[in-house]
């Protein structure tokens, strides 16, 4: 309430023209103020006048709320064409000695100007520092993993959301990365076995950034409203669009960092019909056909400045049937009728890479990872495919060093004779343990004597003939097939006498925690009542792609379990499940609007609908679903929409699978639950 009240009066003097903030357009926000937990930071133009009004204003809130503003931890900003008489004369009247500009804030550079890389050289300092102090525990592969996605890939992070690191930046952050997972020792170099961007299961630090800024960039597009987004706009697309801005003059590294973001966003957006207001017809592409598409023209002579708008009826809030057989192809016109226009919304964006249409860096890095195709890849792709061999080594329960060096050796990036003379380096490739000429990884594992011997003693049942001496592959395959064996697993463990005690010591502690958890879940998983004065509905929905229906059902109960009234109904003729899950939904709504109903949970156990309608902007694909039912929703006075489990909705699902599996068509409202569920009812009841 304080801070509002310092808001108020630093709002009061801009509007009396005491103060004057940021503003790079007569359209575009002042900025006077930023605050940020425990800082706040205050904009005013340099002057003597304008000072004296900032530090009245503190003064008077410092009286009213008993702080005071700390002079020895605060610092001024000047900007460039500032003289040094009026510097001295603001220092004097705020009290503040200090210069700011050349530190940090939040980790980053306050004012970025000068050589980027080394700006963002601090990044890289305590990379290696932090990496310095895990080379001397001497951590296996499969640690020194976990180490980098979890510790490593995560410092940058923040730096990478706000601006765009230089190649050089990213080179020696992959460098030092790729050193670490590499070397045992911090100053002794070894062989890198493989390409850091050919194999290994680490990001590329490059699209990791721009996967980060066009979250930014999508900010900008989704959210025109925000203060972040007015602010861009007033500076560099006034008079222009988002997705059409182009660097402008001068522009700060933030907005060209933005811009590097919106080169992989526009690889994957989308723009969807809402009133059809900013959609031509014939000049934009909006027709779904794999790839977006124009429509084709049927008729030689049309209006070029036709609107999407004008193909829709305000009345019906649906598209104009006689309109659009005049103007298209039946092609065209079947793919125009599966849009859904949200006439109370302007036309929009969403990512087609989510399901919800909203972007996320992780659908970002992969549409990335998809379109960078390097030399390497291609060179991978080339050759015979192992993908599903490597991501079975990965799925192996053993620990994680174990399962790296399976990867490592089946990848040859294990140091045998064969493979460090492939290298270059000069030594005889005889094994060292039999004397074999040609120790690869095959013959280490499985050929040499001393291997033979172990699997021997092991009791691990080999192949008919014994393990191959050409095919790691093949053996490999072989191992790993075994583990579908039950036995196997046991005899591993029996005769595994090094690792015995702490592998039994995890699976018991594994087991253990299991059974916790299911005991959880046992707990967490029954039927929540609604609290008194509100009743809760249960809905249940079952959908048949192959025979077109669906049957929903909802099931209304009050705060003491008792099940009050219960219906059911058939919905034929659909071939989209969202299309049957909608018609559904609003029926339930307009049944509870119908029995007058005015407190009501409705419980879903369908996440997705539950995030549609509670988090609207946050599911932009399914945006005309959401208008509608927050549409009906609007006529009950008190409601709410909760995510119910499977198991405490099994009852409503029941009822409406009925439709589908048992083809019970006839649609009904009845009082109480249905006798053939009385027993589950009766569980829930107490």
């Amino acid at each position: 309430m304080c801070t509002e009240g310092l808001i108020h009066e630093l709002t009061e003097a801009e509007r009396t023209e005491r103060l004057h903030g940021i503003q790079f357009s007569d359209e575009g926000p002042m900025i006077h103020h930023l605050l940020f937990a425990d800082d706040s930071l205050l904009v005013c133009k340099a002057t003597e006048e304008q000072a004296t009004v900032l530090m009245k204003i503190l003064e008077a809130y410092g009286i009213a709320t008993g702080q005071k503003v700390n002079l020895l931890k605060s610092a001024i900003t000047f900007g460039a064409n500032v003289s040094d008489e009026t510097k001295e004369a603001v220092k004097r009247i705020t009290g503040i000695t200090q210069e700011g500009g050349t530190g940090t804030y939040l980790g980053l550079p306050e004012c970025f100007s000068g050589s980027k890389t080394e700006m963002l050289a601090y990044i890289y300092d305590r990379l290696k520092d932090r990496f310095s102090g895990y080379f001397a525990r001497c951590l296996s592969h499969g640690g020194k993993e976990i180490l980098i996605k979890a510790v490593a890939m995560a410092m940058p992070v923040y730096a990478m959301s706000c601006f765009k690191l230089t190649k050089k930046s990213c080179e020696n952050l992959t460098r030092a990365m790729a050193d670490f997972w590499w070397n045992s020792l911090e100053h002794k170099r070894k062989i890198h076995w493989i390409s850091w961007k050919g194999g290994l299961a680490f990001k590329d630090i490059q699209g990791f950034n721009q996967a980060l800024l066009a979250k930014q960039a999508w900010r900008l597009l989704d959210q025109p409203s925000s203060l972040f987004a007015r602010v861009f706009k007033s500076r560099y697309y006034d008079k222009s669009e988002f997705l059409s801005a182009r660097e402008g003059h001068r522009p700060s590294y933030a907005w060209r960092s933005i811009m590097f973001g919106r080169e992989l966003l526009l690889k994957g957006i989308r723009k969807q019909v809402g009133n059809g207001k900013s959609i031509s017809v014939w000049y934009e592409t909006w027709i779904v056909d794999g790839v977006m598409r124009m429509p084709l023209m049927k008729n030689i002579m049309v209006d070029l400045e036709l609107k999407v708008c004008d193909l829709l009826d305000p009345v019906s809030r649906t598209w104009q049937i006689d309109k659009l057989k005049e103007l298209f192809f039946e092609e065209d016109i079947q793919r125009i009728l599966k849009m859904k226009p949200v006439m109370e919304d302007d036309d929009y964006w969403t990512w087609v890479h989510n399901k919800n249409g909203s972007y996320s860096v992780r659908s970002g890095y992969w549409l990335f990872d998809k379109l960078n195709i390097t030399e390497e890849k291609v060179i991978a792709n080339a050759l015979p495919s192992l993908n599903a061999l490597k991501e079975s080594v990965w799925k192996v329960e053993t620990a994680p060093k174990i399962r790296s060096f399976m990867w490592r050796a089946l990848s040859n990036a294990i140091p045998t004779g064969e493979l460090l003379q492939h290298r270059g380096i000069k030594l005889d490739p005889v094994c060292q343990l039999c004397g074999f000429q040609g120790e690869s990884p095959n013959h280490l594992l499985f050929s040499c004597t001393v291997a033979r011997q172990v699997w021997a003693l092991s009791n691990i049942p080999v192949p008919e003939g014994g393990f191959s001496e050409t095919s790691l592959f093949s053996n490999y395959y072989y191992l790993l097939s075994l583990l579908k064996n039950a036995d196997v697993p046991k005899e591993i463990i029996r005769n595994s006498r090094r690792n015995r005690a702490g592998f039994l010591a995890d699976q018991q502690e594994k087991e253990s925690e299991l059974e916790n958890r299911k005991e959880q879940a046992k707990l967490a998983k029954k039927w929540v009542k609604p609290p008194a004065t509100w009743i809760k509905c249960n809905i249940g929905l079952s959908f048949s792609k192959v025979k077109q229906m669906g049957g929903a059902s909802w099931v209304l109960r009050d705060h003491n379990g008792e099940t009050l009234i219960h219906a059911r109904r058939a919905f034929l003729g659909f071939a989209e499940e969202m299309d049957f899950k909608l018609a559904a939904v609003l029926w339930v709504i307009q049944s509870m609007e119908q029995h007058r109903r005015n407190r009501v949970i409705f419980a879903f156990q369908d996440e997705d609908l539950v995030g549609m309608v509670l988090r609207p902007k946050a599911w932009p694909s399914f945006r005309f679903m959401s208008f509608e039912i927050l549409r009906y929703l609007a006529k009950i006075e008190w409601w709410r929409m909760v995510k119910e489990e499977r198991k405490t909705n099994r009852e409503a699902f029941l009822i409406a699978q009925s439709v589908t599996t048992s083809s019970r068509l006839q649609s009904y409202v009845a009082y109480g639950g249905p006798s053939w569920l009385s027993e589950l009812f009766d569980g829930e009841k107490t």
